[in-house]
C-alpha cells in the first residue's frame, strides 16, 4: 500500500502495509482536523510482480467553524470604562459596533483565541443607551453578538417638599448621584450641609447616596414662609 509523501498526508496511518493473497483488515486512522478546510488523501493497492493497482480516496471534513465568545452581556457606568472580551474561533473573524461611543480594538483577527478591547466613552444624557458588538465571519455566514448597556447621569433628590416646625429644625434627605452636585437655597433662615458633592470623596461614576442635612431658624412671623 503506498500513500502520499507530503506533509498535507501527515494525517493518516495505515496498518498493515502490505498483505498476502486472500482477504486482509487494512486499518485507517486519521487524526482530528482541526482545519476550516476539507482535507484529501489517495491510497495506492499494487502489485509490482502483476502490474495491477487500485486507488482508494479518502476525505476528512473540515473543522465545523465556529466563534465563540466568554461574555455576552457587558455594562459600564456612566464615565465609562474598558473592558476584554475573550475571543475563541476557528476562522478568522471581524468586530464591528452599530454605536460611535463604543471602540474596539483590534477590529479584526485570526482563528485561536484573542481579546477585544472594548472601550466606552463619557454617557453624559439622562437615558440609559445600548449597543450591539458584532463578530462575525462573513464567508462562514457566523456571528457572535455582544450587548454593550451604559448607565444614564443620575441625580434625585428623594423628596420635593420639605416641611419643618414653627420652632426650627434639621432634617435629611438623600441624595442618589452618580454625577457631581451642588446645593443652594435662596432664603438666608435655612442651613444645608453639605453644600456640594466636592467636599465629599470622590465619585467614580456609580449611584452614591450622600445625606443632605436642612435646618432652619425659628419661624417668628405670624405667616408661613418657603
Amino acid at each position: 500500500i503506498q500513500k502520499p509523501t507530503s506533509s498535507k498526508a501527515n494525517w493518516i496511518t495505515i496498518s498493515p502495509q502490505s498483505g498476502k493473497e486472500g482477504k486482509t483488515t487494512i486499518k485507517i486512522t486519521v487524526e482530528k482536523n482541526t482545519q476550516s478546510t476539507q482535507r484529501n488523501t489517495t491510497l495506492k493497492f499494487y502489485n509490482s510482480s502483476y502490474n495491477i493497482n487500485k486507488e482508494v480516496t479518502i476525505t476528512q471534513e473540515k473543522l465545523s467553524a465556529y466563534i465563540t465568545t466568554d461574555n455576552t452581556n457587558i455594562g459600564f457606568s456612566r464615565i465609562g470604562g474598558t473592558a476584554d472580551i475573550k475571543i475563541s474561533s476557528s476562522v478568522s473573524w471581524e468586530a464591528n459596533c452599530d454605536a460611535d461611543w463604543v471602540i474596539l480594538s483590534p477590529n479584526s483577527g485570526n482563528s485561536g483565541t484573542s481579546t477585544l478591547k472594548v472601550v466606552t466613552t463619557d454617557n453624559k444624557s439622562t437615558d440609559f443607551r445600548k449597543a450591539i458588538i458584532t463578530v462575525s465571519n462573513r464567508q462562514e455566514g457566523i456571528s457572535k453578538e455582544i450587548t454593550v448597556l451604559q448607565d444614564p447621569i443620575y441625580l434625585d433628590t428623594g423628596t420635593v417638599t420639605i416641611t419643618l416646625p414653627i420652632d426650627g429644625s434639621m432634617t435629611t434627605t438623600i441624595i442618589d448621584s452618580n454625577i457631581p452636585w451642588e446645593a443652594n437655597c435662596n432664603a438666608d433662615w435655612v442651613e444645608i450641609s453639605p453644600h456640594s458633592s466636592s467636599e465629599l470623596e470622590g465619585y467614580e461614576g456609580s449611584v452614591r447616596q450622600t445625606e443632605l442635612n436642612i435646618s432652619a431658624s425659628p419661624n417668628t412671623n405670624s405667616y408661613e414662609r418657603t
